[in-house]
Protein backbone atom coordinates (compact mmCIF):
# COMPACT_ATOMS: atom_id res chain seq x y z
CA UNK A 1 0.00 0.00 0.00
CA UNK A 2 2.69 2.37 1.01
CA UNK A 3 2.75 5.97 0.53
CA UNK A 4 -0.45 6.54 -2.04
CA UNK A 5 -1.91 6.03 1.20
CA UNK A 6 -0.96 9.11 3.03
CA UNK A 7 -2.31 11.20 0.09
CA UNK A 8 -5.64 9.89 0.85
CA UNK A 9 -8.21 11.78 3.01
CA UNK A 10 -9.41 10.65 6.09
CA UNK A 11 -12.64 9.02 5.10
CA UNK A 12 -10.99 7.28 2.43
CA UNK A 13 -8.59 5.70 4.47
CA UNK A 14 -11.71 4.42 6.85
CA UNK A 15 -13.53 3.02 3.46
CA UNK A 16 -10.26 1.15 3.13
CA UNK A 17 -10.34 -0.56 6.58
CA UNK A 18 -13.55 -1.02 6.24
CA UNK A 19 -13.23 -2.98 3.00
CA UNK A 20 -10.20 -4.91 4.51
CA UNK A 21 -12.42 -5.73 8.11
CA UNK A 22 -10.56 -3.83 10.14
CA UNK A 23 -11.22 -2.74 13.59
CA UNK A 24 -10.91 0.03 16.00
CA UNK A 25 -10.28 2.73 13.12
CA UNK A 26 -13.09 5.01 13.68
CA UNK A 27 -11.17 7.05 16.06
CA UNK A 28 -7.55 6.94 14.74
CA UNK A 29 -6.01 9.90 13.28
CA UNK A 30 -4.74 9.99 9.75
CA UNK A 31 -0.99 8.82 10.41
CA UNK A 32 -2.67 6.05 12.76
CA UNK A 33 -4.93 4.97 9.84
CA UNK A 34 -1.73 4.59 7.26
CA UNK A 35 0.01 2.70 9.98
CA UNK A 36 -2.77 0.79 10.29
CA UNK A 37 -3.54 -0.01 6.58
CA UNK A 38 0.27 -0.56 6.17
CA UNK A 39 0.26 -3.24 8.57
CA UNK A 40 -2.88 -5.24 7.69
CA UNK A 41 -1.68 -5.25 4.72
CA UNK A 42 1.94 -6.40 5.40
CA UNK A 43 0.09 -9.30 7.75
CA UNK A 44 -1.81 -10.27 4.39
CA UNK A 45 1.41 -10.63 2.27
CA UNK A 46 2.66 -12.84 5.19
CA UNK A 47 -0.33 -14.80 5.64
CA UNK A 48 -0.48 -15.34 1.59
CA UNK A 49 3.16 -16.61 1.27
CA UNK A 50 2.90 -18.84 4.73
CA UNK A 51 -0.25 -20.27 3.87
CA UNK A 52 1.27 -21.81 0.54
CA UNK A 53 -0.20 -25.12 2.11
CA UNK A 54 -3.20 -26.52 3.98
CA UNK A 55 -3.21 -28.21 7.32
CA UNK A 56 -5.66 -30.11 7.90
CA UNK A 57 -6.39 -31.56 11.08
CA UNK A 58 -6.92 -35.02 12.21
CA UNK A 59 -7.36 -36.79 9.33
CA UNK A 60 -4.69 -39.35 9.88
CA UNK A 61 -5.18 -39.86 13.51
CA UNK A 62 -3.80 -36.76 15.61
CA UNK A 63 -1.15 -35.61 12.95
CA UNK A 64 -1.64 -32.56 10.63
CA UNK A 65 -1.37 -32.91 6.93
CA UNK A 66 -0.31 -30.17 4.59
CA UNK A 67 -1.61 -30.06 1.19
CA UNK A 68 -0.34 -27.15 -1.23
CA UNK A 69 -2.43 -24.57 -2.50
CA UNK A 70 -1.92 -21.56 -4.24
CA UNK A 71 -2.59 -17.77 -3.08
CA UNK A 72 -5.56 -17.73 -5.99
CA UNK A 73 -7.15 -21.05 -3.87
CA UNK A 74 -6.22 -24.12 -6.57
CA UNK A 75 -5.38 -26.68 -4.32
CA UNK A 76 -3.33 -30.17 -5.05
CA UNK A 77 -5.88 -32.38 -6.14
CA UNK A 78 -3.44 -35.20 -6.69
CA UNK A 79 -1.71 -34.77 -3.11
CA UNK A 80 -5.38 -34.61 -1.95
CA UNK A 81 -6.64 -37.77 -3.30
CA UNK A 82 -3.77 -39.74 -2.76
CA UNK A 83 -4.68 -38.92 1.28
CA UNK A 84 -7.73 -40.65 0.49
CA UNK A 85 -6.52 -43.69 -1.69
CA UNK A 86 -8.98 -41.78 -4.23
CA UNK A 87 -7.74 -41.70 -7.95
CA UNK A 88 -9.07 -37.76 -9.10
CA UNK A 89 -8.82 -38.84 -12.71
CA UNK A 90 -11.56 -41.07 -12.16
CA UNK A 91 -13.66 -38.42 -10.35
CA UNK A 92 -12.90 -36.11 -13.09
CA UNK A 93 -14.00 -38.67 -15.64
CA UNK A 94 -17.05 -39.02 -13.93
CA UNK A 95 -18.14 -35.23 -13.69
CA UNK A 96 -16.78 -33.91 -16.50
CA UNK A 97 -19.73 -32.22 -17.08
CA UNK A 98 -19.71 -30.81 -13.37
CA UNK A 99 -16.42 -29.47 -14.08
CA UNK A 100 -17.44 -27.68 -17.19
CA UNK A 101 -20.34 -25.82 -15.34
CA UNK A 102 -17.52 -24.30 -13.40
CA UNK A 103 -15.76 -23.37 -15.72
CA UNK A 104 -18.59 -21.16 -17.20
CA UNK A 105 -19.75 -20.01 -13.55
CA UNK A 106 -16.19 -18.96 -12.64
CA UNK A 107 -15.23 -17.78 -16.32
CA UNK A 108 -12.14 -19.58 -16.27
CA UNK A 109 -10.63 -23.29 -16.32
CA UNK A 110 -11.07 -24.61 -12.91
CA UNK A 111 -8.16 -27.24 -13.48
CA UNK A 112 -4.70 -27.06 -14.08
CA UNK A 113 -1.91 -29.64 -14.74
CA UNK A 114 1.44 -29.04 -14.33
CA UNK A 115 4.01 -30.54 -16.52
CA UNK A 116 7.02 -33.11 -16.12
CA UNK A 117 7.68 -36.05 -15.22
CA UNK A 118 5.53 -35.96 -11.89
CA UNK A 119 2.11 -33.73 -13.22
CA UNK A 120 -0.09 -32.40 -10.51
CA UNK A 121 -3.22 -31.26 -10.73
CA UNK A 122 -4.50 -27.97 -8.77
CA UNK A 123 -8.38 -27.58 -8.55
CA UNK A 124 -10.41 -24.30 -7.69
CA UNK A 125 -11.36 -24.67 -4.38
CA UNK A 126 -14.93 -25.06 -5.69
CA UNK A 127 -14.20 -27.94 -7.58
CA UNK A 128 -12.23 -29.67 -4.58
CA UNK A 129 -15.46 -29.17 -2.42
CA UNK A 130 -17.59 -31.03 -4.91
CA UNK A 131 -15.09 -33.46 -5.06
CA UNK A 132 -14.79 -33.58 -0.66
CA UNK A 133 -18.70 -34.12 -0.37
CA UNK A 134 -17.64 -37.73 -1.86
CA UNK A 135 -14.83 -38.32 0.16
CA UNK A 136 -14.76 -37.11 3.61
CA UNK A 137 -16.88 -34.75 5.29
CA UNK A 138 -15.02 -33.88 8.32
CA UNK A 139 -11.90 -32.32 5.66
CA UNK A 140 -14.65 -30.73 3.58
CA UNK A 141 -16.07 -28.98 6.47
CA UNK A 142 -12.19 -28.02 7.39
CA UNK A 143 -11.43 -26.77 4.38
CA UNK A 144 -14.48 -24.71 3.69
CA UNK A 145 -14.01 -22.98 7.25
CA UNK A 146 -10.27 -22.08 6.19
CA UNK A 147 -11.30 -20.85 3.21
CA UNK A 148 -14.23 -18.56 4.06
CA UNK A 149 -11.78 -17.06 6.77
CA UNK A 150 -9.32 -16.39 4.20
Amino acid sequence: MGSNLSQKKVAELKLLCKSMHLSGYSKLRKADLVHLLNRASKEKQEKAVISNHLSIPGLIGNDLISVERTDDWFVNMTQLSKLFNKDFRNWRRNNGKKIKEFNILEGRECLRTTSGPHPQTFAHIKIVLAALTSYDTRVFHHILTVYMED
